[in-house]
């Protein structure tokens, strides 16, 4: 765990190097800046242990999606290393009506190129 704010940074840059977009450009200074405000607010690295744990332990939720009513929008992107999107698919497949939008190169991030497609998207469904 980093140790410092500087490592800190460097952690989330080549986190972000792995996970994220890689047809998108990589806002170094965005995520520096969320990096170090971030450790600043908490330098815990609990958290981590505490999303994985809840992962792991939730399970196969197939059955739970099958009762969702709501109109769902499920966007992800076809180069997220850390969901396949096959669990889009999935998760499409479980939910009655459920609309999937797949975001060519987008990785595990919202890189800023995409925002404005993100915002129609959510928007176009909302107003449905």
């Amino acid at each position: 765990p980093p140790r410092t704010s500087r490592q800190a940074v460097e952690s989330t840059l080549r986190m972000f190097r792995h996970i994220g977009s890689r047809d998108y450009h990589l806002d170094k200074t965005r995520l520096a800046n969320y990096a170090e405000i971030a450790f600043a607010r908490d330098r815990r690295q609990d958290g981590v242990r505490r999303q994985l744990a809840a992962i792991f332990r939730s399970g196969d939720r197939t059955d739970s999606l099958n009762h969702v009513v709501a109109p769902t929008l499920v966007i992800h992107g076809d180069h997220d290393v850390m969901v396949n999107p096959t669990g889009a698919t999935a998760t499409v497949e479980a939910i009655a009506g459920a609309r999937l939008e797949i975001i060519a190169g987008m990785g595990h991030d919202l890189p800023q190129q995409i925002w404005d497609r993100l915002v129609f998207l959510i928007g176009d469904h909302v107003s449905r």
